[in-house]
């Protein structure tokens, strides 16, 4: 046989409804906030890849256009600082897409 709840069960009951809420909407707001704060930091290294890409695009042509110029100490020394930039670059790139992958990942398990 059911009982009915006494008025000082009621409150009990009622609070803990109360306190279990709060912690879902607490818990909710978290997840929301770290899944905002997790696609901005996705958007600005994705920013940051497509910059650097860039700076690629542009490194290999003026690597192309020293090939095809003559050859003399200073442009040596060009094409060296171009690669070295060139490769740093795309070092960076590597890191960045290794970083998307990580945060794409975490966003999914959210």
């Amino acid at each position: 046989m059911l009982r009915s709840l006494v008025g000082s069960e009621m409150c009990i009951r009622d609070r803990l409804e109360k306190e279990l809420q709060l912690v879902s909407e607490t818990a909710f707001e978290a997840q929301r906030e770290a899944l905002g704060c997790g696609i901005d930091q996705l958007a600005t290294k994705s920013n940051t890849e497509h910059m650097l890409r860039a700076q690629i695009d542009q490194l290999q042509n003026k690597l192309a256009d020293l090939s095809q110029s003559s050859n003399n100490t200073q442009q040596q020394q060009e094409r060296t600082s171009y690669k070295a930039s060139l490769h740093h670059h795309q070092t960076q790139i590597q890191h960045l897409e290794y970083e998307l992958e990580q945060y794409q990942h975490a966003l999914h398990e959210v």
